[in-house]
């Protein structure tokens, strides 16, 4: 038993580094393994998200109203109209980028989407959009009140709808929104979109 402690006792650092490293390999060996996370899809590819923001204005969703007015003094307010119950359209000139820009407001002036002409060349094509948007088949399609031969393909779960005439594929407005799903949209958009032909533009 002596001749065992004085051993320790002289490799006794050596010992400690040895249970050491054991302590260390059992430690890392009960770890979880480290899941890889994947880079999200606008990350990777040359597809942008659908929700562009090619004007300063696109990225005022969510925000008020109040703050659109202080932080960007190019702009005057030209309506200011009820679309529904719960939402009204707000327009604003741009006179930066010399185009007419529409915001969807609820009653508190929160912004709920934004409704603008194409300013690059290629968001003023369907078919150049949707590629560069990454956008498959619309979800559903509506028709602006008044329209005769404008319809509205809608991708409310990437918060973009187009108002597009399809025989000239052409872009008319973009419209820009929080990812929401159909009914919602349809219940937003009431008063601008209807499920059917407006008889009334005819």
């Amino acid at each position: 038993m002596k001749k065992i402690l004085e051993i320790i006792k002289k490799r006794y650092f050596i010992i400690s580094i040895g249970l050491f490293f054991l302590l260390a390999i059992a430690v890392i060996t009960k770890r979880p393994p480290v899941r890889e996370q994947t880079p999200s899809e606008y990350l990777v590819s040359d597809k942008l998200s659908p929700v562009i923001t090619t004007s300063p204005l696109d990225s005022y969703i969510e925000s008020s109203l109040e703050t659109v007015e202080k932080q960007n003094d190019f702009i005057n307010k030209t309506e200011d109209t009820p679309i529904n119950p719960m939402y009204r359209k707000v327009s604003y000139v741009d006179k930066k980028n010399l185009t007419i820009v529409k915001f969807i407001a609820n009653p508190f002036g929160q912004i709920a989407a934004t409704i603008r002409q194409p300013q690059e060349e290629w968001e003023k094509h369907i078919s150049t959009y949707k590629n560069k948007a990454g956008l498959g088949s619309p979800k559903a399609i509506m028709y602006p009140v008044g329209a005769m031969s404008t319809i509205v393909e809608v991708y409310p779960e990437q918060g973009v709808a187009l108002v597009v005439e399809k025989e000239i594929d052409f872009v008319y407005h973009v419209v820009l929104f929080k990812p929401t799903n159909l009914s919602e949209f349809k219940q937003t958009f009431s008063g601008l979109y209807l499920v059917s032909r407006d008889e009334k533009a005819y």
